[in-house]
């Protein structure tokens, strides 16, 4: 195998993990919402969007009326958005902490990524 041929097989691996960790990210976000709803006798209405990126107005709508029926904050809100729960507070799901490298010379850059994984991104 060519090295370009083996570095495009590993970049569609990693696209497709990417996808995949997407998707269930997605999932659990509309769990989330769904479990929300329940909570004040509501019932979330089914995807209307098509597209990454298009915008649901009838998802709009219904979340505008949860937080309003449920009084909740807009951090509560942010949390259902971040699939965020008491058992798994990590803002991202889409992140994952690396291994600690071997190479001390990227060790502040990987002991960095695992703080945004595990806290998120605090402004400085």
């Amino acid at each position: 195998m060519h090295h370009e041929q083996n570095v495009q097989l590993r970049h569609d691996r990693f696209m497709g993990t990417l996808q995949q960790i997407h998707s269930a990210n997605t999932a659990a976000v509309s769990t989330h919402w769904h479990e929300a709803a329940q909570q004040y006798s509501m019932i979330s209405p089914p995807v209307q969007a098509t597209q990454v990126g298009d915008i649901d107005v009838e998802h709009v709508h219904f979340r505008s009326k949860l937080a309003l029926r449920g009084n909740l904050t807009l951090e509560d809100i942010v949390k259902i958005y971040r699939s965020q729960t008491p058992e798994d507070a990590r803002p991202n799901k889409n992140l994952y902490a690396i291994e600690p490298p071997h190479h001390p010379e990227i060790a502040s850059t990987v002991t960095r990524w695992n703080q945004i994984v595990r806290d998120g991104v605090k402004p400085q």
